[in-house]
């Protein structure tokens, strides 16, 4: 299974609701299998519409992630020619717009589609990057799946291999065996890059999963994956990135799908680092831009005695002060920009040059308005 990396930034929105609690009772498959097998074509082109239909009939949130991952695994096909090929997409609603389009994909395409099905209905759940191991050895492929959050406990989603499953099982069969595994079950056979998706107190080490290790993890401390996934929600998407790296770090020894993973995160890391200095740049460029507007309305008043005639004392200084006020938070933030980017760079020295010309000015024009009649 293959998963696609994204050639820009794509910001991902986790949203935890509060449900009432309601009491465990077993799922009717057949019930939901009838209901996902009767969806109308009106609703099939819509990821909100076709989630409202899918979760409508149902009060609990196992019956409402059965019937999103049931409907995946029937109608979404694993895209054979799409694997053995590198994608790039500039975020998460255009993969979901392609697989929604084509109804076929690979991993990515069908995790990212549970993932955007059950967040309309309001559950929890996440996209799990990661590897695989089948018979023993590990595949040279990574994957993606999902892990969801129902009654405080964290459980596993495949919907990729259950879409594949319903090819062997009979009809109104449901593939439970992808569904909402426990930690312990899914790790058999997939490791996340990120170790706090293991939702395990002991996470393996990779080198224990590549070597097919049945011993318990090797880590001593006990890791809350519970906190750490609370802390990874309110984290901004930077810090998101800090720590999965620095939790991969942790995690011993790189084989050459995380280390192809990890130099990808890094680069990523990079862009995120430049973004955000971005931001500030144009923060700074705006508020630059509108203190030049008012420091060159004030001199165009100035320079024509007849316009200078009609603006009253407390005028002037309003129009001053809004071009001082400006300027001074441009400067500010102009301060703190760090980039290596030469154009940026450039750009930066130049306005702080005319930034304080401008300042210069300012001063020895309040100084002037001070003799104006009032």
């Amino acid at each position: 299974m293959k998963t696609i990396h994204t050639a820009k930034l794509i910001f991902l929105l986790f949203i935890i609701f509060s449900f009432i609690s309601i009491k465990s009772k077993a799922i009717d498959y057949l019930e939901i299998i009838n209901h996902v097998n009767n969806t109308p074509i009106s609703v099939k082109n819509s990821t909100l519409k076709l989630s409202v239909y899918l979760c409508e009939p149902y009060k609990t949130e196992k019956e409402k992630f059965a019937s999103i991952f049931y409907w995946i695994a029937k109608n979404i096909s694993y895209n054979d020619v799409q694997a053995k090929t590198t994608i790039y997409y500039e975020s998460v609603d255009e993969i979901i717009e392609q697989v929604m389009k084509s109804k076929s994909g690979v991993c990515q395409h069908f995790s990212e589609l549970f993932a955007r099905l059950a967040r309309h209905a309001g559950l929890e759940v996440y996209v799990v990057n990661g590897y695989t191991r089948t018979n023993g050895k590990v595949d040279n492929l990574s994957h993606a799946w999902n892990i969801i959050k129902t009654n405080d406990k964290y459980s596993f989603i495949d919907a990729t291999w259950a879409g594949a499953a319903l090819k062997t099982i009979s009809k109104n069969k449901f593939p439970e065996m992808f569904f909402m595994m426990i930690p312990e079950e899914n790790l058999k056979r997939r490791m996340p890059f990120d170790p706090i998706w293991q939702a395990l107190p002991y996470p393996f080490k990779y080198q224990e999963f590549d070597k097919n290790s049945e011993k318990t993890a090797t880590r001593k401390d006990r890791f809350n994956y519970a906190d750490s996934i609370n802390a990874y929600n309110n984290s901004e998407l930077i810090d998101k990135q800090t720590g999965t790296m620095r939790r991969m770090k942790a995690n011993g020894t790189f084989n050459p799908l995380v280390a192809k993973e990890y130099d990808l995160m890094e680069k990523n890391y990079e862009m995120l680092l430049f973004n955000r200095e971005v931001v500030k740049y144009n923060q700074a460029t705006a508020l630059y831009n509108n203190g030049m507007k008012y420091f060159n309305q004030y001199v165009k008043i100035k320079n024509n005695k007849t316009d200078l005639k009609n603006y009253s004392r407390q005028q002037l200084e309003a129009i001053i002060d809004s071009a001082s006020v400006n300027l001074q938070k441009a400067e500010k933030i102009f301060e703190v920009v760090s980039t290596n980017n030469a154009e940026m760079i450039g750009y930066i020295k130049k306005n702080m040059v005319n930034i304080e010309k401008a300042n210069k000015i300012l001063i020895k024009e309040r100084k002037f308005i001070l003799n104006l009649p009032k």
